[in-house]
């Protein structure tokens, strides 16, 4: 599903200026309620799988990027604030779920009191009255989801604009006529720039620099990903206490979305080699200390809460990196495309830790990594220098 998505994404707006964008995301929207709708209600394990996981995950990737370019239409030159803004809310959104399938699922604060060794971990896991509450909880949770997508696909908007350039350039073809309005990523495409010169989509992708991002992006994203994914599991053999667990986590969520605005306003403040580089060593270290004090609550909570802030940054600082690299044409057309580093990282990580538990720690996983992040800190230097405007 994350790699069909992500491959999607990179041409979703290609397909969506085909079929209308406002008529591309409704569509999708209801397709998306009709999945979650449908989902809680599959009698079969892979049925559930393609419709929650598989089907609502690829129209999600598909649909989430024309919507995101209708936000930026309106508030032109500020992408990353708004990207910050958008992340945020998805922060937001993610914390909400968090404190709703935390209550429906274990109201009471049960322990997780059942524990299996696999290879050189021990996994605790909880008994069958709280696994019980899970289906129950989904289809809340659906029906809610369902609602607010269809609302939401909807209302959203995109702004229009008037070409001057066009004006311009075709002054006598259309004298005494009002210019034709065009989609603001027309516009771009016209008076589009790049620091690299005129590159073609192919070009953009394989330059020294794009390599350069997307590969960093992977590396920090495979780290973030295996915290995230082994996170309830790693946290309880840390701190047997699943509302404390549940509560930093939230408090993680919440931190990290709201970092989100302040990573966009700096993104268009300070040089984005300067922002990668304090990202990539802040995030190391803390992912490198989490495992040596992550024993004690406070520690693990300041640790674990650091990580999440400064891994989030990468996604904002990557746009305006590539706008001012690629221009803001070329930059939005191959943005979609971290997606993909997501989709790599998504990938890996998971296959990676069925092989490494059977010989080392988590602990040990945390550690490595941490010190993989850091040691590639440096590697911004190398990228296009572009001023900041």
């Amino acid at each position: 599903m994350v790699s069909i998505g992500g491959i999607l994404t990179i041409f979703s707006l290609q397909i969506a200026q085909k079929i209308g964008i406002l008529f591309h995301i409704r569509f999708l929207g209801i397709l998306q309620c009709a999945c979650l709708l449908i989902a809680p209600y599959t009698q079969n394990y892979f049925l559930f799988l393609a419709t929650f996981y598989v089907l609502f995950g690829i129209l999600e990737f598909v649909s989430g990027y024309p919507a995101t370019t209708c936000l930026w239409s309106y508030y032109k030159g500020k992408e990353a604030v708004i990207q910050g803004l958008i992340s945020a809310v998805v922060g937001l959104g993610i914390v909400i779920f968090i404190l709703l399938i935390t209550y429906l699922v274990n109201p009471d604060n049960k322990s997780a009191s059942i524990q299996v060794q696999n290879g050189k971990n021990n996994f605790e896991y909880f008994d069958t009255e709280v696994a019980n509450n899970v289906p129950i909880a989904l289809k809340k949770i659906t029906i809610g989801l369902a609602v607010m997508i269809f609302i939401g696909s909807f209302m959203i908007k995109r702004k229009s604009q008037k070409s001057s350039y066009f004006h311009q350039v075709n002054a006598q073809e259309f004298s005494g006529i009002e210019p034709p309005i065009l989609e603001s990523f027309e516009i771009e495409k016209l008076n589009s720039r790049s620091v690299l010169g005129e590159l073609t989509f192919k070009q953009a992708v394989l330059s020294k620099d794009f390599l350069i991002i997307q590969s960093m992006n992977i590396v920090l994203l495979y780290f973030a990903i295996t915290l995230s994914i082994n996170y309830k599991v790693y946290a309880l053999s840390k701190v047997n206490d699943d509302y404390y667990v549940t509560l930093i986590d939230l408090i993680a969520q919440i931190n990290s979305a709201l970092s989100n605005l302040f990573w966009g306003y700096l993104s268009h403040k300070i040089d984005y080699r300067k922002l990668l580089i304090f990202v990539f060593i802040m995030s190391g270290l803390t992912g490198m200390l989490l495992p040596i004090f992550g024993n004690n609550k406070v520690a693990f909570a300041v640790l674990y809460i650091s990580v999440n802030i400064f891994e989030r940054a990468v996604g904002i600082i990557t746009l305006p990196a590539y706008l001012k690299l690629f221009g803001n044409y070329m930059g939005k057309r191959i943005f979609p495309i971290t997606f993909v580093s997501s989709m790599i990282a998504a990938i890996v990580s998971p296959l990676s830790n069925l092989i490494l538990i059977n010989y080392v720690t988590y602990d040990q996983i945390f550690i490595y990594s941490g010190i993989l992040v850091m040691s590639i800190s440096l590697i911004p230097i190398t990228l296009t220098r572009v001023p900041i405007s």
